[in-house]
C-alpha cells in the first residue's frame, strides 16, 4: 500500500464512513474477541531507551483520553486490552463522528481546556491544517517508533499512525441470494439489476475515492455499467446496511466488515466478502502536544502500534501489520484510500458532478 503524506491542499471528509450511532465505548455484542494475554505481555515487556520512565510517569498520570471515530465494538475491545496491559491507566474513550471532531479540537486548542490526549479519526483536513503548527507529537515507544512504523508508510509525516484499515466490501442476504457476489464485477450480473444492489452517494471525498478507484481498477466503463443496474443510492453506510437487514435490497455494495459482523451476531441473515481486489479507508491516529498527560499518550499510542493493540483494533478489519489474528485480510489485500487524490484542491468538485450525472442523481 502507498499513502500520500498530508502536505497538499485542504480536504473535507464527511460522516459517510460512520456505520453505527454515536456514543461512549460500551460492551461488546460478540463481534470482537479478547486479545491473548501473551501478546499483551509482549507489548508491555518491549523496551526502548527511557521507555520505563515514560511508563512510570504514565501510571502517575493515571488516565488517557482518546477521541475516536471507530465503532463501539472496537473501542470496547481496545479499552479491555489496554487496561489489561496497564491497569493503573484508565483509558477513557469518547466516540466523535463527522465534523464535530474538528470543532471540539479547535475549542480545546484555543481555550486550553483539558480534553483529548490522542485522536484516531479521518479528519484529514484538520490534520493537514495543523501539520506545521507544533500540534502533534512524534512517538518514542519501542513499537510506535519501531521499525514497523517509524520511517515507513504506516507513520505518515512521523506523527500520523495508520492504526486501522476499515474493511469495505460486499454483503448480501443469505435468504435472498443464491450465488453470492464476491467481487465488484459480480455486481454487474443480470440478477443484481433493478434495485437489488444498494450503494452509497459519492458526495464525500472518502466515498468518491472508492468510485475513482473502481475506474482505475476496472476501466472507465465500469461506473456506467453499474449505473445501468439501477442500484439504490443511500446517503451512507448506515442506511445501506439497514436496508439490507430489512430486505429492501439483497446486496450491499458498500458494507463495513465490522458492521456486518455486529449485525450477524444479533441474528441478521447476512454475510460479507472482502473483494479481491478491494479498497479500504484508513484511520489515522495522532498525539496532541497540548495533552495534560503526555506520557500516558505515548503509552497508548505505542499500544495501538504493537501486535496486541492491532489485534484489538483490527478485529474483523484489516491491520497494516501482517499476521494479526482476527483480521479479514492482509494489508496487501486492499488498496488504501488515496490521500493524494482526496486532498487535491478541487478534485471532488470535478468528480462528483460526473458521478451524479452517471447515476442520475
Amino acid at each position: 500500500m502507498t499513502y500520500r503524506v498530508l502536505c497538499v491542499g485542504a480536504a473535507l471528509l464527511s460522516t459517510a464512513l460512520v456505520v453505527t450511532s454515536c456514543g461512549q465505548a460500551g460492551g461488546t455484542d460478540g463481534s470482537v474477541a479478547d486479545v491473548d494475554t501473551d501478546v499483551i505481555s509482549q507489548c508491555v515487556d518491549a523496551t526502548a531507551p527511557g521507555w520505563d520512565d515514560v511508563v512510570e510517569k504514565a501510571g502517575q498520570e493515571g488516565r488517557v483520553v482518546l477521541y475516536t471515530v471507530t465503532l463501539p465494538e472496537i473501542n470496547a475491545n481496545l479499552e479491555r486490552a489496554f487496561e489489561s496491559a496497564y491497569p493503573n491507566i484508565d483509558l477513557q474513550i469518547t466516540r466523535v463522528v463527522g465534523e464535530e471532531i474538528n470543532a471540539s479540537l479547535d475549542a480545546e486548542q484555543s481555550t486550553g481546556t483539558d480534553g483529548a490526549d490522542v485522536v484516531s479519526h479521518v479528519n484529514y483536513d484538520w490534520m493537514l491544517d495543523h501539520l506545521d503548527s507544533g500540534t502533534f507529537v512524534e512517538p518514542v515507544g519501542p513499537d510506535s517508533a519501531g521499525p514497523n512504523w517509524m520511517g515507513t508508510e504506516n507513520l505518515i509525516d512521523d506523527v500520523f499512525q495508520v492504526s486501522l484499515l476499515t474493511g469495505i466490501g460486499i454483503a448480501w442476504r443469505t435468504d435472498l441470494v443464491e450465488t453470492p457476489p464476491t467481487d465488484y464485477m459480480d455486481l454487474l450480473k443480470p440478477e443484481y439489476s433493478n434495485g437489488q444492489v444498494g450503494i452509497v452517494n459519492a458526495e464525500a471525498q472518502s466515498l468518491a475515492d472508492l468510485y475513482a478507484w473502481m475506474e482505475d481498477e476496472f476501466g472507465p466503463d465500469y461506473l456506467p455499467q453499474l449505473a445501468a443496474q439501477q442500484p439504490r443510492v443511500y446517503a451512507s453506510a448506515v442506511p445501506t446496511l439497514e436496508a439490507l437487514i430489512a430486505g429492501e435490497i439483497s446486496v450491499d455494495g458498500f458494507a463495513s466488515s465490522i458492521g456486518v459482523a455486529a449485525a450477524k451476531a444479533k441474528g441478521a441473515p447476512i454475510e460479507f466478502a472482502l473483494p479481491d481486489p478491494g479498497w479500504a479507508p484508513l484511520n489515522l491516529s495522532y498525539m496532541l502536544s497540548k495533552s495534560a498527560r503526555p506520557n500516558a499518550s505515548q503509552v497508548l499510542f505505542n499500544f495501538m502500534a504493537c501486535d496486541a493493540g492491532q489485534e484489538a483494533l483490527a478485529q474483523n478489519n484489516v491491520s497494516v501489520l501482517d499476521g494479526i489474528p482476527g483480521t479479514i485480510g492482509s494489508p496487501d489485500s486492499v488498496t488504501a484510500a488515496n490521500l493524494s487524490r482526496m486532498t487535491e484542491p478541487g478534485w471532488i468538485q470535478r468528480f462528483y458532478p460526473q458521478w451524479a450525472e452517471t447515476f442520475g442523481r
